[in-house]
């Protein structure tokens, strides 16, 4: 009977443990939800691109019941991670050019190399912004290589895919995509310029 107890003690345990789980992600959904419109209502065309973003990072969430995010698996690559990694890289492109334009309104950059001039004296710590998916134990640094002067290796995966497609498609790998999605991410944090109240409750991806 002691042992009958126990077990039935520890079961109840466990079924308290998931319910205040559930509890705990049900109102963070819900702080996250109505905090980010508080916060964006007033910048219309932020809006946009943060919205572009979930959808992106929605997919790419749908995307984890088909291929485990490890390092394992960071050389796959497949038709929809190539997608993903077009997708994502070319808003980087857009909301760059947009952040550009905010800190030299007059500046007309044409390429990554002409952002990185532009933005990383302005936001040096950007090169260092840590994205974090605790649930795989992944750490993304997707602008590290901005502090060496070089573009980031997801960037130049994005480009042989988009341009040679035919040689380099090998090149559209969950590593990549999963940091062009993450670098997306860090931009539009300083592009919206609410990089302490978003990152207080979206600094991990939310997976």
């Amino acid at each position: 009977m002691p042992a009958k107890k126990a077990t039935g003690k520890k079961s109840l345990y466990c079924l308290l443990d998931l319910y205040f789980a559930f509890l705990k992600r049900f109102f963070w959904q819900i702080f996250v939800f109505y905090a980010g419109e508080k916060m964006l209502e007033k910048k219309g065309p932020n809006l946009l691109h943060w919205n572009y973003f979930l959808a992106l990072e929605s997919d790419l969430k749908h995307l984890s019941r088909y291929i485990e995010f490890s390092e394992e698996n960071h050389k796959t690559y497949s038709l929809e991670l190539a997608h993903l990694l077009l997708a994502a890289a070319s808003e980087v492109d857009v909301v760059l050019k947009g952040l550009c334009k905010k800190i030299q309104p007059e500046s007309e950059p044409r390429n990554i190399n002409e952002y990185r001039e532009i933005v990383v004296p302005r936001f040096p710590k950007l090169c260092e912004m840590k994205m974090r998916i605790p649930r795989y134990g992944l750490e993304i640094v997707p602008w590290e290589n901005w502090k060496d002067g070089c573009s980031p290796n997801w960037w130049c995966a994005y480009n042989d895919v988009k341009h040679k497609r035919d040689r380099f498609f090998s090149q559209a790998t969950l590593q990549h995509t999963i940091a062009a999605v993450a670098g997306l991410f860090v931009v539009l944090l300083y592009y919206t310029k609410k990089k302490q109240n978003l990152v207080s409750f979206y600094q991990r991806l939310r997976f």
